[in-house]
């Protein structure tokens, strides 16, 4: 009896060790079940990026838009996703700045101009000497990027589109000196340039061009060298002065905690895709201003190439310089370094 009952007690503590061996590996497998299951969720993750633009998608200055969703999307297998909230009339262009800083929106396609007052520096967009190959290689933008990020927790991601500016009128001029006392549109972008041909600047977005023009509250307006028929404004356009000056101002800016909580691929995936967008958007630029420049002739304007379109070019530039020196809170040999050549 002993012999069995020791029997039975081995047998019994065998068992007990092979199921607490098995309790313990099923646990591991378990946790290491439920670690991988976090890790995956983690990896698809949804996150969804509100955008505003400062024009309406149908102006071809946002046609680089369209380009960037397609990219994110795709390239990030979904986990990002793009809600385009609206243009102006969602939030109006001169508060885009202000709603991305808060977190209102995300991310804005919105012109430099729009927000200056909290960074004048990012005028130096419109500025630049450089060709936006120059930029990325001089960092550029990553200089631009970290003032934003200091006054209003922004990053800059990149240009929004490729283009230069031009003046448009009612009436006639043929030299820089014709511009004394004219009315014209212009942001702080224009606002150098016009001065220093002796007009009055007005401020305002381009949604209110058409309604101005028709009033007669502006002799002209300053703008984009295409996407001017967007505006609804070449039945009212007499004359485009050539030649054209600056650098579009459209930038992508982003709201830096909305970045900051992206992984490390997404963030990357981001900056890539604003760059890539600005290239392919580019490739069509020339055909659209061919374009426009044939359907602006047909409704009549005339194109008018200035007696002194060189001493223009260099008002153009060195007046607006000058004109950022004063208005800028930082070093100006810090924006030379990155803008100028």
């Amino acid at each position: 009896m002993t012999m069995n009952y020791n029997l039975t007690l081995k047998n019994f503590t065998f068992i007990s060790l092979t199921l607490v061996l098995i309790l313990v590996l099923a646990a591991c497998s378990s946790e290491e079940t439920n670690s991988q299951g976090e890790a995956d969720a983690s990896e698809e993750e949804i996150y969804n990026i509100k955008v505003a633009t400062a024009l309406d998608l149908t102006n071809k200055q946002m046609a680089g838009f369209p380009i960037f969703k397609e990219i994110i999307e795709e390239t990030s297998d979904g986990r990002i996703q793009i809600e385009h909230v609206g243009g102006p009339e969602a939030i109006p262009g001169f508060n885009q700045g202000e709603a991305v800083s808060n977190g209102t929106v995300d991310m804005s396609w919105v012109f430099s101009s729009y927000y200056a007052e909290s960074v004048p520096e990012a005028l130096v967009s419109n500025f630049t000497e450089l060709s936006y190959e120059e930029e990325i290689e001089r960092g550029s933008f990553e200089y631009l990027s970290e003032l934003h990020e200091n006054a209003m927790n922004v990053k800059v991601l990149g240009r929004g589109a490729q283009g230069k500016y031009s003046i448009f009128l009612n009436d006639e001029v043929n030299s820089t000196e014709d511009f004394a006392g004219l009315k014209i549109r212009g942001t702080a972008t224009y606002a150098p340039l016009l001065q220093g041909l002796g007009a009055d600047a007005i401020s305002m977005e381009g949604g209110e061009i058409y309604t101005a023009l028709e009033r007669g509250m502006i002799d002209g307006f300053a703008w984009a060298n295409y996407s001017v028929t967007d505006l609804g404004v070449q039945e009212l356009v007499n004359y485009q002065v050539v030649p054209d000056f600056n650098t579009n101002d459209l930038l992508i800016l982003m709201n830096a905690n909305t970045m900051e909580n992206l992984p490390e691929d997404l963030q990357e995936l981001v900056r890539e895709a604003a760059i890539q967008s600005y290239y392919e958007m580019a490739e069509g630029v020339e055909k659209v201003i061919e374009e426009e420049h044939a359907s602006l002739k047909e409704t009549g304007t005339e194109f008018i190439e200035l007696e002194d379109s060189e001493k223009f070019q260099t008002i153009a530039l060195e007046q607006s310089w000058e004109w950022l020196n004063t208005r800028i809170n930082s070093d100006i040999s810090e924006l030379e370094k990155y803008f100028r050549k």
